[in-house]
């Protein structure tokens, strides 16, 4: 009788040792963050951040509509500064393309149209600008707009020297294969020299087939440690510090097992149709409190007539979410509520993932406050 108790206790452990390791980084809802707008903010953006001041956590906000930042206290859920900046004039940064953050009183800003990097004060002030339109072996930097500080190309300073992507631009029907293969995608700025160059890592190879065109953008996120990057249609991953030796890892979804085919576009009906059909890893982010990065899967839809092409992209339906551990192994993967979060502004926290709710299809949306979802993987709170 004892023998058989005892055999029982094991069986329940190993079971539940079991289940427990199945369902370890699962994706589970803790909380919620409002936060406060007025009547000129725009509550989805392209540059969104969170940093650190003694302690307490901020988010940098870039309103769109009005050419500022917006400072939050996270903690009090309070808008902690506005930073306005002028467009033009000598105190001019352009219109506002991305910025970071790394000291509440040390804004650097990207400018839509410039190639300048600015760095202002807590208040805005221009303390000075980098400026970085050519390599200082004389090769042009692509085109401002595409050299940007967004939530998932972030502008990332490391030893004195600032990174920017180097986003292919112009018209990508008369590019072939052979001239993407050899793009570079990452422009290096060195603060003290103030010199240019493009580091040597290129465009992932094979990213383009006789048959499939896919865009050719990419997200570019750091670890505190190297550089990570992720093609939309692509499951591989590669992470380098130095972009000469690269560490390559594959990443799937169990939504999909293909990126379907997307052609050269022909117009921009045709190309957002295959967008929307066509499944793509949308975005990653890194948790720097739990070691583990979140990768944003977007599943595809059925592109119906009579569908807004735009409003279905911007504002995709349906996503989901992997968690990856910091050796980039699969812990999970958890299919969001359909039309509920916007898949463009997330940041991660003290408190989790936070992921926006301001998506227009939303039944319980509203312009008139920010509001995020607060998610935690199991196994992984601190």
């Amino acid at each position: 009788m004892k023998r058989n108790f005892l055999f029982a206790v094991l069986l329940f452990y190993s079971c539940s040792h079991n289940e427990d390791r199945k369902n370890s980084g699962t994706l589970v809802l803790r909380g919620n963050l409002t936060l406060p707008v007025s009547e000129r903010t725009i509550v989805q953006t392209d540059a969104m951040f969170p940093f650190l001041h003694h302690d307490n956590l901020y988010l940098g906000f870039l309103n769109n509509g009005a050419n500022e930042i917006l400072i939050y206290d996270i903690d009090s859920a309070n808008l902690d500064r506005r930073i306005s900046l002028p467009t033009d004039g000598d105190l001019g940064v352009g219109t506002i393309k991305g910025f970071m953050i790394f000291q509440p009183d040390t804004i650097y800003i990207t400018s839509r149209s410039r190639k300048h990097i600015y760095i202002t004060d807590g208040a805005g002030r221009i303390i000075d600008k980098i400026f970085y339109a050519n390599t200082i072996d004389g090769q042009p930097v692509e085109m401002a707009y595409y050299s940007r500080s967004d939530i998932n190309t972030p502008l990332i300073r490391n030893n004195k020297k600032l990174y920017l992507t180097n986003y292919l631009f112009g018209n990508y029907n008369a590019i072939n294969a052979e001239i993407l293969n050899e793009h570079p995608v990452c422009v290096e700025v060195d603060e003290v020299t103030r010199n240019v160059r493009f580091m040597p890592m290129k465009f992932i190879s094979d990213y383009w087939d006789k048959e499939s065109h896919y865009e050719p953008s990419y997200i570019r996120i750091f670890n505190d440690k190297s550089f990570v990057y992720m093609w939309r249609y692509s499951d591989r991953i590669l992470v380098t510090e130095d972009h000469v030796k690269i560490k390559e890892y594959k990443i799937r979804s169990q939504y999909f097992s293909d990126f379907g085919k997307i052609p050269p576009p022909d117009n921009i009906e045709a190309n957002l149709r295959d967008l929307l059909a066509s499944p793509c890893f949308f975005n990653i982010t890194w948790d720097q409190y739990r070691s583990c990065y979140y990768v944003f899967a977007y599943p595809g839809q059925e592109v119906t007539n009579g569908m807004d092409l735009m409003n279905a992209w911007r504002y995709l339906n349906r996503f989901s979410v992997i968690v990856l551990n910091e050796d980039f192994n699969i812990l999970s993967e958890t299919m969001m509520p359909e039309n509920t979060y916007y898949i463009q502004n997330y940041f991660v926290g003290k408190e989790g993932l936070y992921i926006s709710k301001n998506n227009p299809n939303n039944p319980e949306y509203s312009d008139d406050e920010l509001v995020f979802d607060i998610f935690l993987a199991e196994d992984l709170r601190k």
